[in-house]
């Protein structure tokens, strides 16, 4: 009967824990570059009257269990009513009935977040992907 043994394991585990972490940390880097971009992107889309809206803008890292989340959006406590609102940023000051808004956002559109993260979905990824690529 043969026997095989197998020298320096624990040298191998723990250069491939390394490498792992390594992966780990940029995908981490690249997922944070992503949703910083989207955030750039949707403020773009933000209507504005006051700023308050588009300055309320956040991206949180969290790190989880299995990995890492990114989330981005508004403090604002009318930001999910602006962004669901259809005729957000395109009033012109007039109620639909003809009545004058004292405060209105002469820019920017409704799903300020969400068309942003839908057009460039691809482009996210590559940072992502881009980020976890090992340079020799």
């Amino acid at each position: 009967m043969a026997t095989i043994v197998i020298r320096g394991k624990k040298r191998v585990i723990s250069n491939l824990n390394r490498e792992i972490a390594k992966i780990e940390g940029l995908s981490r880097a690249g997922l944070l570059k992503a949703g910083m971009l989207l955030l750039r992107e949707s403020k773009k889309q933000v209507p504005v009257d006051t700023g308050v809206l588009r300055a309320s803008g956040y991206v949180d890292p969290a790190i989880v269990r299995n990995g890492m989340r990114v989330y981005v959006g508004y403090h604002a406590v009318y930001a999910a009513r602006v962004h669901e609102n259809i005729r957000a940023g395109g009033t012109y000051g007039e109620s639909p009935s003809g009545r004058k808004y004292k405060h209105w956002a002469n820019v920017g559109n409704y799903k300020f977040l969400e068309w942003p993260l839908m057009l460039n979905t691809r482009r996210f990824l590559k940072i992502i992907r881009d980020a976890v690529r090992i340079k020799k």
